[in-house]
């Protein structure tokens, strides 16, 4: 680590220095500086989180499952038929009903993917078990369930299969309790939860499956409604832009099945839209079957009527000019019969109209009047309408402005239509009555025939009326007999299903997430770090934040050595102490300072560590210096010196002694040290006494140097009161309490104003950060190699100065 550090603060000041050449300088050394430290500082972050995050990734996507995308195509045929013959001239609304989004609504309509679901028999999804991957298993699973019934709690929960040499294993999790069901290899199998019976999809036995006691495998039993739900999220059905071709994609983790559901999904949907207009053209046969079995009906028994007549009478053949009025009586009947006709099939496209459901008006093409273009146009706007609603419900919710604007409209004209068809029944009934007006007077004109031969001719005509009609119904239902062959389904598979592969997961993508997520925890931790946790590790930190005077750092040690020993006046503490005693001298050079206040805002900073290296440092340089121990609460100068704490400053403040030589522990030739005493029950008032600045007046008068080492600032007022008379106030702060928060109320208490000369010392630095953030390129080298020179200050002490 040292090396690194090193190497960080060599390229720094490489970059200053390069820095330095060019104008303007765009990027800051000490923010070059800063990057690098918080790099070298979460270095471990900065490799564990993003590979743990990497092999989570790789994890991770490995254990999903590969999703594949089938796609196939269809073409909605825009005309129903091949050829134009008069039954379909009026046949309107086919092309308007199979528009595209219409057709997409129906694809992915509940039901009809319930029904391809249905016929595909995939209500149990089975699993093989790896050690790390779950793999689905379609058509190549070894065993096969058949459930009669299930509790319903189990639906969509996995239950595990373990095959033994003698039995097999249920094995499941029901109201968080464990379950396992031992059964046997035969049979059928009915439990409390389960009933079923298993089966193998080999040609063996299934006791022939525990060979493999290492194979896992499970089976999910779905649930009819989730599975048809699972699949309609997974369905897209699109239509292509100025087309009549409809594209439909499915994403499934089986490719095998996506491609088999794809094509039932076609089946069926074929099979829908052929089997409305057979229902249409079943209805359009049993109507006219009706009425030709009325017509055949009438016949015979008009003919069996007109036997038993001749039978009774000798008829003679009519004249010319009766045949005449028989032909035309005929002919009127016929076209009464045939208006009564209309008029039937104009209730029935009534009743139809407003019994039809929604969305599927569509009537036979025999209820449509011949000719009647008003209808036919009316119809086309009505299944334009329907069409449009359909298509907006796709998109839009039943409640929205343009559907409920589509439906009144569509309201509108359905009674526009049925208004219109009440006033052809009453045309057609004044048509009826017109015909009747005039076959009457054709039937006058036959009275002067004689009563038996009336009668012939009467029951004749009936027998010609029938017949025409029921010759007319016959024609017509060979026709709609011949609709029914040219009926074909609506679309046409112009590309079967494919694959298009595995589009999902995005292992690399995934991957890639996972590293650029522990990337952002690892900026997260630092950003935390920096702001909330790390701490000010060199007085250059603090120097760069702050406008409080940083004169100094005084290194962690793990063992102090005595102060007269050579390896003390030579180590890095006493270093860091002198650099301190150094820049004290340049604070207010016109001023004569000699009461030093040494704090710090809170416990164990190590104040009194830094108040005794600084007073015997500076002892050494043939000054008189005093060190008096002001934290009466919790003294500790007496265990750091080692020396005894019988009588003290608070015996002095207190009045029980007088003379403070009294109480001079003689430490070193230059060095006096006045320890607390013992600890008085009211040590603060005695800190506020007058008699303590008189005090520090007779101390003035014979030392050069007065250190006071004082208690922590935020739990007690003492420092406070002694900064009035103290001419330099050294803050300590530790590098464990170094964070933003302390540093904010250390210049918080600074801008009060109330300590002069206020500046901060900081302890513990790390001997790395020491040697090469604190020390810096003017002052490592002299350490080094010499310390009775300046120190790049000029001037020079006492011979181990």
């Amino acid at each position: 680590m040292r090396n690194i550090v090193w190497f960080v603060d060599y390229i720094c000041g490489s970059l200053h220095s390069e820095l330095k050449k060019k104008k303007p300088q765009v990027i800051k050394p000490e923010d070059v500086r800063l990057v690098l430290k918080l790099l070298v500082k979460n270095w471990y972050f900065l490799l564990t989180i993003p590979t743990v995050a990497a092999f989570l990734g790789y994890y991770y996507s490995y254990k999903l499952p590969n999703i594949y995308q089938l796609k196939t195509e269809m073409l909605l045929k825009s005309e129903k038929y091949d050829y134009k013959s008069a039954l379909y001239q009026g046949y309107v609304g086919y092309d308007a009903y199979a528009k595209q989004t219409n057709q997409e609504r129906v694809l992915k309509s509940f039901d009809l993917i319930s029904e391809a679901v249905r016929r595909m028999d995939i209500g149990v999804s089975y699993f093989n078990v790896g050690r790390i991957r779950t793999t689905e298993m379609y058509r190549n699973s070894p065993f096969a369930i058949e459930i009669s019934d299930l509790d319903e709690s189990l639906y969509e929960r996995p239950i595990d299969v373990r095959f033994e040499a003698d039995h097999f294993l249920l094995e499941y999790k029901k109201d968080g309790v464990e379950k396992s069901i031992k059964c046997s290899y035969r049979g059928f199998h009915k439990t409390r939860d389960i009933s079923f019976f298993i089966k193998p999809t080999f040609s063996g036995k299934i006791s022939d499956l525990s060979f493999n006691n290492e194979s896992r495998y499970q089976f999910i039993v779905h649930h009819h409604d989730n599975l048809v739900n699972r699949y309609r999220s997974g369905l897209a059905v699109e239509g292509l832009e100025y087309t009549s071709i409809i594209t439909i994609t499915l994403e499934d983790v089986s490719e095998q099945r996506g491609l088999d559901f794809l094509d039932t999904l076609n089946l069926c949907y074929n099979n829908y839209s052929v089997k409305e207009r057979i229902d249409v053209n079943t209805k359009t046969i049993e109507f006219i079957d009706r009425q030709l079995k009325e017509s055949l009906d009438v016949i015979n028994n008009v003919e069996y009527e007109l036997e038993d007549y001749k039978a009774k009478e000798s008829i003679l053949n009519l004249n010319k000019e009766e045949t005449i009025y028989y032909e035309k009586l005929v002919n009127y009947d016929e076209e009464f019969k045939k208006l009564e006709l209309q008029l039937k099939t104009i209730a029935q496209l009534e009743d139809y109209i407003n019994t039809s459901k929604e969305g599927s008006l569509l009537p036979p093409s025999f209820y449509v009047p011949a000719g009647d273009a008003y209808l036919s146009k009316t119809l086309e706007e009505l299944y334009d309408m329907q069409t449009k609603k359909n298509a907006s419900l796709y998109d839009l919710k039943d409640d929205n402005p343009m559907v409920k604007r589509t439906e009144k409209s569509f309201e509108l004209a359905r009674r526009d239509m049925l208004a219109y068809l009440e006033n052809t029944k009453r045309a057609i009934r004044s048509k009826m009555v017109e015909v009747a007006k005039t076959t009457k007077s054709y039937e006058n004109l036959l009275r002067s025939v004689p009563k038996a031969q009336r009668d012939i001719l009467n029951i004749e005509r009936r027998i010609a009326i029938n017949e025409k009609l029921y010759n007319y119904l016959l024609e017509q239902r060979a026709n709609v007999i011949i609709e029914r062959a040219t009926i074909t389904p609506e679309s046409e598979i112009i590309d079967k299903p494919r694959s298009q592969g595995a589009i999902k997961p995005n292992r690399d993508s995934i991957r890639n997430n996972y590293i650029i997520a522990g990337v952002v925890i690892v900026i997260g931790i630092i950003v935390i770090r920096f702001f909330f946790i790390d701490k000010y590790e060199s007085p250059s930190e603090i120097k760069a934040i702050t406008d409080i005077p940083v004169i100094g750092g005084i290194p962690h040690i793990k063992k102090m050595m005595p102060f007269n020993s050579k390896d003390y006046v030579d180590s890095d503490l006493a270093e860091g102490v002198r650099r301190i005693r150094t820049n004290l001298q340049f604070m207010g050079a016109s001023m004569d300072k000699k009461i030093i206040l040494v704090t710090s805002m809170f416990p164990s900073e190590g104040k009194t560590f830094t108040s005794v290296n600084l007073a015997y440092l500076n002892a050494l340089t043939d000054k008189k210096v005093l060190l008096v121990d002001f934290d009466m609460h919790k003294p500790n100068i007496h265990r750091t010196i080692k020396i005894g704490n019988t009588e003290g400053l608070s015996n002095l403040l207190s009045g029980t002694e007088t003379d403070y030589k009294q109480l001079i522990h003689k430490v070193h030739p230059n060095l006096d040290v006045i320890t607390a005493g013992p600890v008085p029950p009211n040590a603060s008032e005695l800190v506020m006494m007058t008699s303590v600045t008189d005090l520090l007046e007779d101390f003035r008068a014979n030392y050069d140097i007065i250190i006071l080492d004082t208690p922590p600032l935020h739990l007690i007022t003492d420092a406070r009161i002694l900064m009035a008379v103290s001419e330099i106030n050294l803050m300590i702060l530790n590098v464990k309490n170094a964070t933003k928060n302390n540093l904010s109320d250390i210049e918080a208490f600074y801008e009060e104003g109330i300590a002069k000369n206020f500046a901060i010392v900081l302890n513990g630095v790390k001997m790395s950060r020491f040697a090469y953030l604190y020390s810096k390129y003017d002052y490592k080298y002299a350490y080094k190699y010499g310390y009775s020179y300046g120190y790049g200050y000029g001037y020079k002490y006492g011979k181990d100065a």
